[in-house]
């Protein structure tokens, strides 16, 4: 049984009631997936669509019970372990940098913040695709 699912987004705080559900976790897909094709192509609309997917799933990660997991990407560790774990630095990068850019936005509730995180995905990943070369 699905839980009604609120989300009303705002510049620092997300109130969410989440339920538990494979369509959460589904959403949870293809708001990464649409953050990367937003950054690729530069369509604000899915952007926007995918940042409050994605702020349904950081909810639903923590009322899972899964804090740690959203403490270590605020940390900025989380990619080193799915690097490892995954073995796919490039891609798994991409992923946790667009997490990463809608944890930043939603506590920090700066745009200049999130302009910077946006701009800095380009040259970390050619930095660590070259030294992985």
């Amino acid at each position: 049984m699905d839980l009604p699912l609120f989300i009303l987004p705002s510049g620092a705080h997300v109130n969410a009631i989440a339920g538990i559900s494979r369509k959460t976790f589904l959403q949870r897909k293809d708001g990464i997936k649409g953050i990367l094709i937003a950054i690729h192509y530069g369509n604000p609309l899915p952007f926007a669509f995918a940042v409050v997917i994605c702020n349904v799933w950081i909810c639903v990660m923590v009322i899972m019970g899964n804090a740690w997991v959203c403490l270590m990407v605020i940390m900025g560790i989380a990619w080193v372990c799915i690097m490892v774990i995954m073995g796919n630095t490039w891609v798994c990068l991409m992923v946790i940098m667009g997490i990463a850019w809608v944890c930043v936005m939603v506590i920090m509730g700066n745009v200049w913040v999130c302009l910077m995180v946006i701009m800095g995905i380009a040259w970390v990943c050619i930095m660590v695709i070259m030294d992985n070369a």
